[in-house]
């Protein structure tokens, strides 16, 4: 049995490394390996229920898919030309969720955007609302942003007063601010900008594909068709039954966002632990295997069952057998936790040395494992991080873009979304304001200029709520 300790201290201490690297990589392997196979079973039987209580045909065929491949590898013998070519289709399979993902996310975005024009209408169809004292209401909004030391949550709550308060600002002093949200990050690295520039694109909703690259599924269909009525009503002349159906087409378009989304989640789960162990196959310990193996007959057990035309629970003598399981999850976390300190420092120290000992193909498996083990389900395998530092020149050029993009966007559109659509954007920016006199200042000057008193009231109201 190896001697973690002593492997995690060579390493760090960077000792015996011809010996200790392909020991110590093998170990993270095999950790890797049996912490996803115990993951494995659990997701793949918890998406196997929910096919038996409600069917998605969109996601329950790539489950099917994925039934295949594990009768194929983990429930046959080794074969490693089948391995390398499951893991090829689960690449293949992850890359197209992705996708999929991307476009229900620029779908919330864009329903997100109706969803704040329509809180601030509701209280049009209300016969008892009343205005409110502006001074008094701009006081209590101070003293809820500032009731707390904490500078992140003061910048939290101004973030969130700046999204929920009615937007009376002119387009160019709305490009003003975005031009001075991007002049923070001169000198940052390239990332944090694309980061940066992601968010404020889906915030206004301007994530969409390339009709090239468009991706189409039963629920994108179905929120399509969704988005299309919110696009032909007129918000400003909506009469009370249809403010109705707006607001049910919204609910609508809401809880199947949700619901797919969390169908996706739970499949892609399935995936990432399936991909982790077929990766890690060639270089597992007996130790580890045997972890796996426990859990064989719940794996078999619901690809036969999957076969049936009609789904049925496991029996409840298959699902005792996730007894066994009990605390070693916990255990292989913990393991995982040092081991991952090791690959970091792996990869800032011992490149040379792997590529030498031809170890290189192996971390990057060692690498991939720690993506697919991480709390990001949907994380892309194969995104290339920007190198570099941001200039001048660079933020100048991006804000160009930005500026043809939102002056395209705001063109087609009336006012209440164009106000809804900066109000997003306002959220994601980096806190501007220089003292808290700047800070009153906008909230006075926002109130006052707000002259629908359903706005007004509408988006105090969510901003308290927001905060609390």
């Amino acid at each position: 049995m190896m001697n973690r300790r002593r492997l995690e201290h060579d390493i760090e201490n960077q000792k015996n490394l011809q010996e200790t690297l392909p020991e110590a990589m093998n170990m993270i392997g095999s950790d890797y390996y049996a912490y996803s196979a115990l993951q494995f079973a659990m997701n793949f039987y918890n998406y196997y229920e929910m096919t038996c209580e409600t069917k998605v045909p969109e996601t329950d065929t790539m489950f099917e898919m994925i039934t295949h491949l594990v009768e194929k590898t983990l429930l046959a013998p080794f074969d490693g030309q089948i391995r390398e070519e499951a893991i090829k289709q689960i690449d293949c399979l992850r890359t197209e969720i992705l996708k999929i993902m991307q476009e229900l996310t620029a779908y919330a975005d864009k329903f997100a955007i109706y969803e704040y024009i329509l809180n601030r209408l509701e209280k049009n169809y209300d016969d008892q609302i009343e205005d409110v004292d502006n001074d008094e209401v701009a006081a209590d909004i101070m003293q809820t942003i500032f009731s707390d030391n904490d500078q992140v949550l003061i910048n939290s709550r101004i973030r969130a007063m700046l999204s929920q308060l009615p937007v009376r600002m002119t387009k160019n002093r709305f490009f003003d601010m975005l031009k001075d949200s991007l002049s923070i990050y001169e000198g940052s690295d390239l990332s944090s900008v694309e980061d940066y520039l992601y968010m404020v694109r889906s915030a206004a909703g301007l994530n969409v594909r390339k009709t090239k690259d468009l991706v189409t599924s039963d629920s994108i269909a179905c929120l399509t068709e969704h988005l299309n009525k919110l696009d032909s009503m007129d918000m400003v002349m909506l009469s009370s039954d249809r403010f109705k159906d707006a607001s049910a087409i919204l609910m609508l378009a809401v809880e199947k966002i949700q619901s797919i989304t969390d169908r996706y989640f739970s499949l892609q789960e399935v995936i990432n632990a399936l991909y982790c162990i077929l990766l890690n196959q060639p270089y597992v310990s007996c130790e580890a295997e045997k972890e796996a193996e426990s859990l064989q007959d719940i794996i078999r057990a619901i690809v036969e069952n999957n076969k049936a035309d009609q789904k049925l629970s496991l029996d409840d003598e298959v699902v005792e057998k996730f007894e066994t399981t009990e605390g070693k999850i916990e255990r292989y976390l913990a393991y995982l936790s040092k081991d991952e300190a090791l690959i970091d420092v792996m990869e800032q120290s011992n490149q040379a040395m792997m590529e030498s000992l031809m170890l290189g193909q192996q971390f990057t498996v060692l690498k991939l494992s720690k993506n697919l083990s991480s709390n990001s389900v949907f994380i892309d395998l194969h995104e290339e991080k920007m190198e570099g530092k941001a200039d001048k020149e660079y933020l100048d050029k991006k804000f160009d873009q930005l500026v043809e993009e939102f002056t395209a966007l705001l063109s087609q559109h009336k006012k209440l979304y164009n106000r809804a659509v900066i109000a997003s954007v306002l959220r994601e920016m980096p806190v501007l304001f220089n003292s808290k006199q700047e800070v009153g200042d906008y909230i006075k000057s926002s109130l006052a200029g707000c002259h629908d008193i359903s706005e007004k009231v509408s988006s105090v109201e969510l901003f308290q709520a927001a905060c609390e």
